[in-house]
């Protein structure tokens, strides 16, 4: 009962956007397909979340959603861009299980920082003529960690964490848009998303404020691929204000220049996303990230870590007042494992005397299998060698892409190649052609150094006899 009732979406959530020491709130409901908006605050907190104690500001936060009477205990966070990395990476045509390790390769290769620091999600985009991309965005575990340290101690639990610009895009833009430099305004920010159906293709953030917004746009049209820059056709600024107003004139001779049309935005539309927001919503994203996850909407940019189970909760909780328990049991562990033991020697005794009676008869076997060897065609008449070479030879492709250096072949059938490949690419095409050939089993990658040219070892199974 209690897994059914936790399963269950939520009718009303209350949407949370936290930008610096800033933090915004609206309570989003959803009833018959409508959404429906109710209590709304703003707060400035005591100190960053990045550094502060987050008990403290957790019960700072539990204030002031008391006094605003506000009681959902569900909330989803619109996470500001400025925690975010990205990477984005061109996709040759490959095996889903290749590009995913490619994209684990280029994000070990392309963030300052270790991996295993960062919470990692993709979104993946097509751009003219075709070609295939995607986004990494990561943001470091610890920020994470915090930020639901301390929503638990405001009595709050989450059920999605995602950078809130990414779904204030998604309400904003038409159906199948593409081609828009969408700049949400914030108080201390402007976060910048361009997407390319159907996903992300870049995210940046401008501090504020700017001294020249001309420049910081020619800049960051300047960093982005060649590809999506003749893609784009429009930047749609979302916010309300005279900063918004003011920075959309400033734009509007840059993006003329480059052929860019610039359009306002100050509030969701009624059909947005298929959300049914009422008329005059405004475009924010605390409201954007409760209203789309209320709709049901597909979310791959989630940073909202796997739920832990009440069950594990306990166990974790309780595990100290067992020790008692947990002695006893490894007390029969050690007895059993010394019954165990004995048992052993009792049967290693009983083989020594078996050995023992039969050892003459054994030696005078071995004498003549000796004699058997002795006078036996000491070749062989398979071929071994040079069918792996041959396979080798019609896995690597003939413009030199891919070269091998060294090949060593075990008795086994474990062959190990070492060499060079001009990219990784060329490298995995050579790697997947090997794979599909009859007598090639566990095609295994070993070693990858440097990029152009890199080096490489790989080991297979050889499964097939040659004659």
């Amino acid at each position: 009962m209690k897994s059914w009732i936790r399963s269950k979406k939520p009718s009303a959530l209350l949407g949370l956007a936290l930008n610096g020491l800033q933090l915004e709130g609206t309570v989003v409901r959803r009833n018959n397909g409508r959404t429906q908006l109710g209590s709304t605050f703003r707060h400035t907190f005591s100190a960053d979340p990045l550094t502060g104690n987050p008990t403290l500001l957790g019960r700072e936060l539990r204030a002031v959603l008391d006094a605003a009477e506000i009681r959902e205990n569900q909330c989803t966070v619109a996470l500001p861009a400025n925690w975010t990395l990205t990477l984005t990476t061109s996709l040759p045509d490959l095996p889903e299980a290749d590009a995913q390790s490619l994209l684990q390769l280029e994000a070990e290769r392309g963030f300052a920082f270790p991996v295993e620091t960062l919470s990692i999600v993709s979104s993946r985009f097509e751009a003219p003529p075709g070609t295939h991309h995607a986004t990494q965005v990561a943001i470091h575990r610890e920020r994470i960690t915090r930020l639901l340290d301390i929503l638990r101690a405001a009595h709050l639990t989450s059920v999605s964490l995602t950078p809130g610009c990414i779904r204030t895009v998604e309400l904003v833009e038409p159906a199948n848009e593409t081609g828009t430099l969408t700049l949400i305004v914030a108080p201390t920010q402007v976060e910048l998303v361009a997407r390319l159906q159907p996903g992300i293709a870049a995210l940046r953030t401008w501090e504020l404020p700017l001294e020249n917004p001309g420049r910081e746009l020619r800049v960051t049209l300047g960093q982005l691929p060649a590809e999506l820059q003749t893609a784009l056709k429009r930047i749609r600024l979302v916010g309300t204000g005279a900063a918004v107003d003011h920075l959309a004139a400033e734009l509007r001779a840059r993006a003329s220049a480059s052929g860019l049309s610039v359009e306002q935005v100050a509030s969701f539309a009624t059909n947005a996303g298929g959300v049914g927001l009422p008329e005059g919503t405004p475009a924010t994203p605390a409201v954007a990230v409760a209203a789309a996850f209320l709709a049901g909407r597909s979310n791959p940019l989630d940073f909202q870590p796997p739920h832990v189970s009440a069950w594990q909760q306990y166990t974790q909780r309780y595990a100290s007042r067992k020790l008692v328990a947990v002695g006893q049991v490894a007390g029969a562990i050690i007895l059993v494992v010394l019954a165990l033991f004995l048992w052993q020697q009792f049967q290693l005794s009983q083989l020594e005397s078996n050995w023992a009676r039969i050892a003459n008869r054994v030696h005078s076997a071995d004498d003549v299998q000796q004699q058997i060897k002795k006078f036996r065609p000491w070749y062989d008449t398979s071929v071994r060698s040079l069918a792996i070479l041959r396979q080798l030879t019609e896995a690597f492709p003939e413009d030199g892409e891919v070269t091998a250096k060294i090949i060593e072949i075990r008795e086994n059938g474990m062959v190990t190649c070492s060499g060079t490949a001009r990219d990784q690419a060329a490298l995995l095409r050579t790697m997947e052609r090997l794979r599909s050939a009859l007598n090639v089993v566990d095609v295994q990658l070993d070693m990858v150094r440097g990029k152009a040219p890199m080096q490489f070892t790989f080991n297979f199974q050889w499964a097939g006899v040659s004659r």
